[in-house]
Order: C-alpha cells, then sequence, then structure tokens
C-alpha cells in the first residue's frame, strides 16, 4: 500500500508507483482544455468513455500545448523518483543528460508518444488496463464535477481534483468505475524513452 503524496511532492522510490502535482496555474485553461476533448472526440471506449484520437499533442492547441509543455517538465522529477531512494535536486539532474547519474538514463529520452482526452458521463467508465510498453504515463484532470469516480490504480482508489496531474509507470493496471456526474475529463497521455 502507499500513500497519494501531496500537493507539488512525489512518493520516493519504486514503492510507490505513482507521483502527483496540483498545478493551479491551469485552472484558468481547464473549460477550455474541457471544451478541447469534448470537441475532438472521436469514439466511446471499453466502459463508456468518449476519447478523442490519440495525436492531440500534434494538434497545435494552445492550452493543451501549455499543459504538456508543464508535464513535460516534471519529468525529470517523475524518472528520479521513480528510480531511486534520493532526494530529487534540480540542480543536479544535468548529470543525467547524457546517460550519466545514478541510474545511467538519459533524462533529454524521454518524449511524448500519444496523447488524448476522454470525457466521462454519468455511467461511463473505463475498464481495467495499462499502458505497457511505455516508460511514463499520466492523466491531466480538467473538469472534475462533484460526485466523479476515482481513478484506480492497482485497487488503489484515487479521488481526481479538477488542476491535478497523476504520473503513473505504466505496466500497473487501472481503471475508472463508472461516475455519477457529466462531464468528469481527462488528458492523458504515454511517454517512451528511448
Amino acid at each position: 500500500m502507499f500513500n497519494l503524496p501531496l500537493a507539488n511532492t512525489v512518493g520516493q522510490g519504486n514503492n510507490n508507483p505513482l507521483a502527483c502535482f496540483q498545478i493551479d496555474e491551469y485552472l484558468d485553461d481547464s473549460s477550455e482544455l474541457h471544451e478541447v476533448i469534448n470537441s475532438n472526440v472521436i469514439e466511446t471506449v471499453a466502459g463508456g468513455g468518449n476519447r478523442t484520437g490519440f495525436d492531440l499533442h500534434r494538434k497545435e492547441i494552445g492550452t493543451v500545448d501549455r499543459l504538456l509543455s508543464f508535464i513535460m517538465s516534471k519529468v525529470p522529477e517523475v524518472a528520479h523518483r521513480f528510480t531511486s531512494e534520493r532526494p530529487y535536486h534540480p540542480d543536479n539532474y544535468t548529470q543525467y543528460m547524457e546517460g550519466g547519474g545514478e541510474h545511467s538514463f538519459n533524462i533529454n529520452g524521454f518524449k511524448l508518444a500519444e496523447v488524448w482526452g476522454i470525457v466521462y458521463n454519468a455511467g461511463d467508465g473505463v475498464i481495467r488496463h495499462n499502458h505497457y510498453p511505455y516508460a511514463l504515463s499520466f492523466c491531466y484532470y480538467a473538469n472534475v464535477p462533484d460526485d466523479s469516480a476515482p481513478f484506480v490504480l492497482e485497487g488503489i482508489q484515487i479521488p481526481p481534483k479538477t488542476g491535478t496531474v497523476i504520473f503513473f509507470l505504466p505496466h500497473l493496471y487501472h481503471w475508472v468505475p463508472p461516475t455519477h456526474s457529466n462531464g468528469r475529463s481527462v488528458i492523458t497521455g504515454n511517454i517512451s524513452y528511448g
């Protein structure tokens, strides 16, 4: 069992498979992000949510691009925290730039592979699945009405909150049970390494 990290903190080491950041500076964009997701829906996922294409990061949408820039700026810290028991020091991550550092990976080797949005209305969810073989996955909560369903990671319920981004290890099974409200929306993505 692990504890949900507090806002702007990340759990240390492999015993905590998620990192959570509250990013209030994007709350003003949340209604626009919600509309972007709604206007780009192309199909229904298994469980009932409505999904955009996997190429939302290639559509040159200003609010999406700003959000993804912030998300990618957190990847060095997240990658370090998922692989090390030592505290993260942002001034020292340059040792990872060319494959150095204590775990010998290149921090610049992480790239956005897929980004999509999902909107859930009453009764919608998503079935148990994972995102293997990606290196990292994330979920940003653009709109979380009252009575929204939790994000469930390996059986642990994580309550969603507008303006929160959760990073998690993609091989872990996760799902969203049917929600009780309309308009729960997320921007989700997979990050590759190589």
